[in-house]
């Protein structure tokens, strides 16, 4: 019986390719490829070094995104040798666990580190440009193996790396595991259709091949175990289901069994926590008010923009995938996680847009082969010529996109933030700020942070965010002293006692609001109303207060900066009704720069306000304020102003409020629950409290306040 032939197509127009000469000219091709790839992520450096104090802090340069410095110090402990499975100085006070196995990015850039000599911070900057290169000559082989020609298989190794999201999510500076995620998705594929389709003793070195992969891919991507099981799950259960040919059946599916339930074992609650991520719910009784860009699904639209930047490009892409998958028929099923991970972005989050390179590369090198396998109708030349115009047309439509839109790395912006903190905070300190700094100030300045840039359910971003946006100092104050003290389990403790969350914070916000003597006073109070207070070791008002006040917290300082105005994630998240999950209040908070006084009116060259009125004109169009309140450097001045009749609104006052600090000429219009809170009447008002002691202001770049809050001294008792 003739052996069944598995090959994609049997045409093939080109001269016999086991010529010397075209063997060399595909490697060539090949070679300039991942030059190219280098390049185009390379470039953006010419801007880098001619900009060195923009560029970096502490003398190296910085990373190109916030997530880069989780690698980065996991790396720098690996190369120092003291690296465990906990992080003190992230998530204060009870740190983070990180993998016993360190992620095998910071370990190859620890190891190259050293080596090389060369300073750790250098290599995580270009090592990601080399490997995300390596994706080309892997869609090369692929295509090779589906039995596209060299042509085709060039064409979509050029496309594969010119992906414009690809470019951007694995150019100079990033240094995270995108490089290599692709890669090692599309390889596990690669690695499992070898060991189906081939049929002699070599097909078990795939297999080995296969695992190893998988096992590479876990160390390299261990904070998605859902994608690296699945990637190596799926095409193996192919493989044995339709390719491979045992007498030893019951064995065969018993392994098959065997794999896919460690694959749910492994995989079950991470992929059930991120659809309740991409969602917005939660399992808890914490909502998730904030918004993270890369799990917003993206349109059509932008996803071709985001990817071939070139509608023609990526219509002939569709149609050149779904023609292989046809003619591949059960063996497409090899490249299904791959498909699917190149759709993700539609409904699943953009931060997958990156895994359509490969997939949509591949479609497009097809359609060239469909080409070639027409030659007996198309002309050879023909066919070249359409190759090359194809070629220009895709490179033409991203290079300069990718080249001329350069697009400062949002970690450069904080330089001036972290160096203020370095110079006006101690060593030991803490760092109560808003989440984006975590990794840098844990980095950079070896200080203890309570939140970063790590995916997380909303309980942490509440604790974080809750100080920001309660409308009380005292509260705010208190609330970060016992937090940096007991942490989250001191939070488990008090929901255990006061009967859920929602109870605890509204006991926290009058117990806080009072000093420890009078909050005393208050706990016997509800204790002789039948409350109970009791817990394992906390049984008294008094060791309560002790608890609650405590006195050897280590010291805090409180850090606001003007990005998190921009924002008001922290006004969505902190500000939130645990019973309904959503916010209170509108969170508006629009800045105004170079305000000055000029009679009675506040104005920049956008608008003015008129200080007797209210009123404000901002574009030639009408603003209404309920009240207006001038920090003069010594003194707050507050107006109210009576509602005009032509907003009369069935007695409801939607109107918002202005504050403004005159000696720095900055201010912002904001809803009034906005006004209300800790970070407004801080940062635009300076209020004076003996809960925050001021360190460097410096409105509205940033400003420092050192946390003081009550201490409890139980040993006077």
């Amino acid at each position: 019986m003739a052996k069944k032939n598995t090959n994609v197509t049997t045409e093939n127009a080109l001269p016999k390719e086991n010529s010397i000469n075209i063997l060399w000219l595909s490697r060539l091709g090949l070679g300039l490829i991942i030059l190219f790839a280098i390049f185009l992520r390379y470039e953006d450096f010419s801007v880098w070094k001619k900009n060195k104090t923009a560029f970096q802090f502490q003398g190296e340069y910085q990373m190109g995104n916030f997530d880069s410095y989780y690698y980065l110090e996991i790396a720098k402990e690996v190369q120092n040798g003291d690296y465990d499975n906990l992080q003190e100085k992230s998530r204060v006070p009870n740190g983070k666990e990180v993998p016993i196995i360190p992620p095998l990015l910071s370990v190859l850039a620890a190891s190259i580190s050293s080596i090389m000599n060369t300073p750790i911070a250098t290599v995580a900057i270009f090592l990601p440009i080399f490997l995300a290169s390596l994706l080309a000559p892997l869609v090369f082989f692929f295509c090779r193996r589906l039995n596209f020609n060299r042509v085709a298989s060039l064409t979509a190794a050029v496309f594969s790396i010119i992906s414009l999201t690809y470019v951007v999510r694995t150019r100079i500076g990033v240094f995270d595991t995108d490089c290599m995620n692709v890669i090692f998705v599309l390889l596990n594929s690669y690695l499992f259709y070898q060991f189906a389709m081939l049929e002699t003793k070599k097909r078990y070195t795939y297999l080995i091949l296969g695992i190893l992969s998988s096992f590479l891919f876990y160390t390299w991507w261990n904070t998605a175990t859902s994608v690296v099981v699945l990637s190596a799950i799926v095409p193996l259960a192919v493989a044995l289901v339709f390719f491979y040919k045992t007498r030893k059946v019951l064995l065969k599916y018993s392994v098959l069994a065997l794999i896919i339930l460690v694959g749910i074992y492994f995989t079950g609650d991470q992929i059930a926590s991120y659809f309740t991520l991409l969602s917005g719910t939660t399992t808890t009784v914490f909502p998730n008010n904030m918004s993270v860009a890369e799990l917003d699904a993206t349109s059509f639209t932008y996803f071709i923009e985001q990817t071939s930047n070139s509608t023609f490009l990526f219509i002939s892409m569709l149609i050149g995938i779904v023609a292989l998958c046809w003619k591949l028929k059960l063996r497409a099923l090899f490249l299904s996680i791959p498909l699917l991970l190149a759709i993700a972005p539609l409904f699943a989050g953009n931060r997958f847009m990156l895994f359509s390179a490969p997939i949509l590369a591949i479609g497009i090198g097809y359609c060239i082969q469909i080409l070639y396998n027409l030659h007996k109708r198309v002309p050879i030349k023909v066919t070249y010529g359409l190759t090359l115009l194809v070629l220009i047309i895709g490179i033409s439509s991203t290079y300069k996109k990718i080249t001329h839109n350069f697009v400062k790395p949002a970690a450069a912006d904080n330089v001036h933030l972290l160096s203020a903190l370095d110079n006006f905070t101690p060593t030991d300190a803490n760092i109560w700020t808003e989440w984006d700094l975590g990794y840098q100030i844990q980095y950079y300045l070896d200080r203890g942070t309570y939140a970063d840039g790590e995916f997380s359910d909303g309980e942490l971003y509440f604790y974080n965010a809750f100080p920001f946006a309660a409308n009380n100092l005292a509260v705010s104050a208190n609330f970060i002293r016992f937090y940096n003290k007991h942490g989250i389990k001191g939070m488990k403790t008090l929901y255990t006692t006061f009967s859920g969350v929602e109870n605890t914070f509204n006991i926290l916000n009058s117990l806080f609001a009072l000093d420890p003597a009078d909050a005393e006073k208050w706990l016997i109070a509800k204790q002789q109303q039948g409350t109970s207070l009791t817990s394992d070791k906390l049984k008294t008002p008094q060791q309560w207060i002790a608890f609650l006040f405590p006195k050897d917290a280590k010291d805090v300082y409180l850090f606001i900066h003007y990005k998190m105005t921009q924002t008001a994630a922290w006004f969505k998240q902190g500000n939130s009704d645990l019973k309904t999950g959503k916010t209170k209040g509108l969170p508006l908070f629009l800045t105004f720069n170079a305000l000055k006084e000029q009679g009675n009116l506040i104005k920049n060259h956008q608008s003015s306000v008129d200080q007797t009125t209210g009123i404000m004109k901002y574009f030639n169009q009408k603003r209404y304020f309920r009240s207006l309140a001038t920090f003069t450097g010594d003194t707050i001045k507050r107006r109210s102003f009576a509602m005009p009749r032509e907003l009369n609104n069935g007695g409801k006052d939607n109107r918002f409020v202005f504050q403004w600090d005159q000696r720095v000429g900055f201010g912002a219009a904001m809803s009034k629950e906005m006004a209300q809170t800790t970070l407004a009447r801080l940062y635009l008002l300076q209020e004076k409290s003996p809960h925050f002691k001021p360190v460097m202001l410096n409105t509205p770049q940033y400003q420092i306040w050192k946390v003081t809050g009550n201490a409890y001294d139980i040993d006077n008792k």
